[in-house]
């Protein structure tokens, strides 16, 4: 996350992120009648800055739920193989490693990177791309949609619920609101602002998309970043 040498730990800016957040719910005086929070370091790391910056307001939030099911896709493992081993293979990989290589250290410029990562979830979610204890992308998707389910029937309708999660689920839900057939196939190539907030309505059809990548929170263009 925002060139974090260690993949599952927030960045300083992650932290400044969450906490800028964790204001914007304290100024608006935002109550959370369920916290839901991934297994990560850093979704919980997330929450922490957050609930911490939101002051009294998140003081009065209920315990976190961690649930597994809330991970992030297995990107990380992914890449160091396709990184490591199948570069040696894949010529158009080979190119685009060779390209982030020879960027400036330190350089701001993400394209080359999304291009990357972009390529490397394409394999994952063609099924090109297998590793042993690794999910799949279908698995994937059935992991994701029994987190929803157990967040759906932890009780009545009408409450409002926080979930702190990554890129891969937020992009599952879309795909799940708008009815994809298949939501994985699509959840990682949506761009999201980290620390940015989606909001999902529940009603009797599903769920609703009634707010996508929301940084109002993040006024300065440099915190507002993807990775």
């Amino acid at each position: 996350m925002a060139g974090a040498a260690e993949y599952d730990k927030l960045h300083f800016i992650g932290e400044t992120q969450a906490r800028l957040l964790g204001r914007h719910l304290r100024d608006n005086a935002v109550h959370f009648d369920a916290v839901y929070c991934g297994p990560l370091t850093r979704q919980r790391e997330t929450l922490a800055h957050m609930r911490s910056a939101a002051g009294d307001v998140g003081a009065a939030w209920p315990p976190a739920v961690i649930l597994a099911e809330l991970a992030e896709a297995p990107i990380e493992a992914l890449a160091r193989h396709c990184m490591t081993e199948r570069v040696s293979t894949d010529p158009e990989l080979r190119a685009l490693v060779g390209k982030l290589l020879a960027q400036e250290h330190g350089s701001s410029d993400t394209a080359v990177f999304e291009a990357l990562l972009a390529y490397v979830v394409k394999l994952w979610l063609s099924g090109e791309v297998t590793l042993p204890g690794v999910e799949t992308a279908p698995e994937f998707g059935r992991r994701v949609r029994a987190g929803l389910d157990l967040i759906l029937q932890s009780g009545e309708r009408g409450r409002h619920i926080a979930v702190i999660t990554s890129n891969g689920v937020i992009g599952w839900l879309l795909g799940y609101a708008k009815t994809e057939p298949e939501p994985e196939r699509k959840c990682l190539f949506r761009r999201l602002f980290n620390a940015s907030v989606s909001r999902f309505d529940v009603t009797s059809g599903g769920l609703e998309l009634s707010a996508w990548n929301v940084v109002n929170h993040l006024a300065a263009d440099d915190l507002r970043t993807i990775f």
